[in-house]
């Protein structure tokens, strides 16, 4: 074997004794080759022993940085590109659900969204009428009535609902009363202050042919009857009370489309530091639909008329108009006129264009400047209205639906009443 310190032609090189005419002819051609690729070789390994030297010393840097570092108790970072672990956010404190936006369905989706919540109601049938004393309120077809419960001992309200004899009459009640019932239990789940809380069951009683649910107990009783025992100041917290349920309600995609003074329960609340001593809140959502939907206009539609807007006494007979939250505006007006004036009798008798005073917000262009003082023509009864109830009032009964203040619009109007 030839010797490993050797040039690649002499390793190569063809012995005289074995040598052919072919191979002493390609001898020359081979060990030029050879000796190309032991040139090449001897680069590469001269570039790899360059680039090994280059981390060393790079490697040594990067240690003597960290040494020094470590001695003088400073924060360091490693050379090497590696991605540093991210900071977590400072925690933000937690916001009530209620005051939350709303991050739900859209109004699309909202129907089938409420009707799923008939699966966690609890109908239980009786067989007579609970003995419950007193009446809160009662019409042509409900009841309400205050009811202790046997087990916590604390009072709740219940409604019942009469129904006529027949199964159809009966099963239209029926699913009358579960949709007023699971869209109050969508509205409540959040535990809005200002919306009345319900429990979950339904009792049917078919010898009696009523149908009952169980809501919240208001023990000063509804806003109109509130309104007469308290002062101004009072008065306008109990409307900011009432502008907070319908923002809750707006922004979740639902129109009360029944605002008015009964369907308001005001309640004693214990005073927080506040001063406050009175709370109002939403109730009766028997006629509260998604945001959009079509209803019917004219008398076919099926809220309390003296409190129904132009946009629906003005369109054609039995045409179906989409409903959108202004509409509880206009009635949110008259409420508001009636609380401000602690006068419960409507300001026209029915909302038709033939009565000249609802004809007048219904039809009339004029400017805010000249509502303050043609609220008067409305009566005797009204004439105690306020500077800041004639302004209140005129943003709300707006002809334009689009020209309505919001109810977060109204809460900061009475911020700026009670603050002056």
């Amino acid at each position: 074997m030839a010797d490993s310190s050797s040039s690649p032609s002499e390793s190569l090189r063809v012995p005289a004794e074995t040598a052919t005419p072919f191979a002493t002819a390609a001898a020359p051609v081979v060990a030029e080759a050879a000796s190309r690729v032991h040139f090449r070789t001897l680069t590469v390994a001269a570039s790899m022993r360059s680039r090994c030297s280059s981390m060393r010393k790079a490697l040594e840097s990067d240690l003597a940085d960290d040494e020094r570092s470590s001695s003088t108790g400073e924060e360091h970072s490693v050379r090497m590109k590696v991605a540093a672990t991210p900071s977590k956010p400072p925690s933000r404190p937690k916001v009530p659900a209620w005051k939350g936006r709303f991050t739900g369905p859209d109004a699309s989706k909202l129907a089938s969204t409420i009707g799923r919540l008939q699966d966690s109601v609890q109908v239980t049938t009786l067989s007579d009428i609970p003995d419950v004393g007193i009446t809160i309120f009662e019409s042509d077809r409900t009841k309400v009535c205050p009811l202790q419960s046997t087990t916590s001992g604390s009072i709740h309200a219940l409604k019942m609902f009469k129904y006529e004899e027949g199964a159809v009459r009966r099963r239209i009640r029926w699913q009358q009363l579960m949709g007023e019932l699971t869209t109050h239990m969508f509205l409540a789940k959040d535990a809005c202050p200002f919306i009345a809380s319900t429990l979950q069951v339904m009792y049917d009683i078919p010898s009696a042919g009523v149908m009952c649910t169980e809501i919240e107990y208001f023990d000063r009783g509804d806003l109109g009857k509130a309104m007469t025992e308290i002062g101004y100041e009072d008065r306008l917290v109990l409307c900011q009370d009432v502008a907070k349920g319908l923002d809750y309600i707006h922004r979740r995609g639902i129109v009360h489309s029944d605002i008015k003074l009964g369907n308001v329960g005001v309640k004693r609340v214990e005073d927080g530091g506040d001063g406050r001593t009175l709370r109002a809140k939403l109730i009766d959502f028997g006629s509260a639909k998604a945001t959009g939907k079509l209803v019917l206009a004219g008398h076919g539609f099926g809220n309390t008329w003296k409190y129904t807007g132009p946009e629906i006494v003005n369109a054609a007979s039995r045409a179906r108009v989409p409903l959108v939250p202004s509409f509880d505006m206009w009635a949110f007006g008259i409420t508001v006129l009636h609380v401000l004036t602690r006068c419960d009798k409507p300001p026209w008798p029915k909302a038709s264009n033939s009565d000249p005073n609802y004809a007048f917000f219904a039809k009339s262009e004029s400017k805010l400047s000249s509502y303050g003082t043609q609220l008067r023509f409305l009566g005797e009864e009204y004439n105690d209205l306020c500077p800041f109830g004639n302004v209140l009032v005129s943003h709300l009964l707006r002809i334009n639906p689009v020209e309505r203040i919001s109810p977060w619009q109204v809460v900061l109007k009475i911020n700026e009443e009670l603050e002056s």
